[in-house]
């Protein structure tokens, strides 16, 4: 996690009927895609930190607060980038992205 920033008394919602986790921090994640032979990273911003979850999750409200546009179909959750390319896709797992 890049430029990583301790937090004290955060939680986040992970799931329906108000199930959260602690926060202890927020920070930036590069991620590198793959596309054609071609190396395309992007930055993740505000990504918060909870050692309590065993997964990544993946935030609907954030990727559209952000601009970008999301699908999800058949339990595949494809993620585009604002100029409509496609930027990475998440598979469902116990209900979540």
């Amino acid at each position: 996690m890049l430029n990583y920033r301790p937090v004290k008394g955060a939680e986040v919602s992970v799931a329906i009927g108000g199930v959260t986790c602690p926060v202890e921090g927020t920070g930036e994640v590069e991620l590198e895609f793959y596309k054609s032979g071609e190396c395309e990273t992007i930055t993740l911003l505000n990504v918060l930190y909870s050692p309590k979850l065993k997964q990544n999750l993946i935030s609907g409200s954030k990727i559209d607060k952000a601009g970008h546009n999301f699908v999800c179909n058949k339990n595949i959750l494809n993620v585009y980038h604002k100029d409509g390319h496609k930027l990475f896709y998440a598979k469902r797992q116990d209900g979540l992205y």
